[in-house]
This record gives structure tokens, C-alpha cells and sequence, in this order.
């Protein structure tokens, strides 16, 4: 994924916001899966669950520049409706291999780290949040974990 010549360096493409929107999913799902207490859990869910159904609508956008993990997607989450969740967070653990410039993939890292989707009196499980972005950052071709260091 790239930007295209005159378009503004900090601003992503539609394909790089549907793709960092996918790797939230993949946070907010093993985060959720790290929540002990079941009123934190229920609140979480909620949240991932309007995750999904946004994801869900920008995704099946009819658009010309739709990439092809896209189209594969869509089909996997219309044959495992219950497991939409799962489908976008094992797909979006798999994008960041395909940001092959380093710019790119620090705008995304930057959303990466300032990505908080929880209400006030719910938080990122720590360890699990960190070890996810080390993940992430591990996949990104021109990114290494010393970037993550430098910025979160």
C-alpha cells in the first residue's frame, strides 16, 4: 500500500484506514479476551461489537480501490456472521506485511499507539495491549520494535 503522488503525506487512503481499522479489531479482540472482571468484559464487548458493525458498513463501501484481502473478507464474515469478530482480527494480524513504505506504516503506528477505544472506567490490559502492538510492529516490514519504544 502506498500513497499516491499528491496526495497529503499524513493522511491515510481509504484501503490503509479500512486496513488500520481491521488491526484495532485485532487489539480490542485480544484485549477483551484478557478482561477478567464481567462488567468490564460486557462494556468491552459492546464496544467491539459497534467496532464490527462500523467496520462492516465502511468495508462494503462499492469502491474501485477495494483490496483484494478486502473482497476475500467480506466473503468470510457473510459465511461466519457469528464470527465477524474473529475474521477481521485474523485478518487485520496479517496486514501489516503489506505496508511496504515506511512512512505509511509509521502513520499507522501512530494510530496504532493513540487507539483507545474503551470508556473511562474500562482500560487496556496492559501487557496484553503491548505485547499485541510488539506483534503488529514485528509484521511491518520497515518497522521495528524500537519504534514502537520511541513512541509509546
Amino acid at each position: 500500500m502506498s500513497t499516491k503522488d499528491g496526495d497529503p503525506i499524513g493522511t491515510l487512503e481509504w484501503s490503509e484506514s479500512v486496513a488500520l481499522a481491521a488491526m484495532q479489531v485485532s487489539l480490542m479482540q485480544s484485549d477483551l479476551g484478557a478482561t477478567k472482571s464481567d462488567k468490564t468484559v460486557a462494556v468491552k464487548a459492546a464496544v467491539l461489537d459497534d467496532a464490527v458493525a462500523g467496520f462492516r458498513e465502511v468495508a462494503a463501501e462499492d469502491r474501485p480501490d477495494r483490496p483484494d484481502w478486502l473482497t476475500q473478507l467480506l466473503v468470510d464474515m457473510d459465511t461466519q456472521m457469528h464470527a465477524a469478530a474473529d475474521a477481521i482480527a485474523t485478518q487485520g494480524r496479517r496486514l501489516p506485511q503489506l505496508f511496504d513504505s515506511r512512512e505509511r506504516s509509521l502513520l499507522l503506528l501512530v494510530d496504532l499507539i493513540l487507539f483507545d477505544p474503551w470508556p473511562a472506567k474500562a482500560s487496556w490490559h496492559a501487557a496484553t495491549h503491548r505485547t499485541n502492538l510488539e506483534a503488529l510492529v514485528d509484521d511491518f516490514p520497515n518497522l521495528d520494535r524500537t519504534d514502537l519504544n520511541r513512541m509509546g
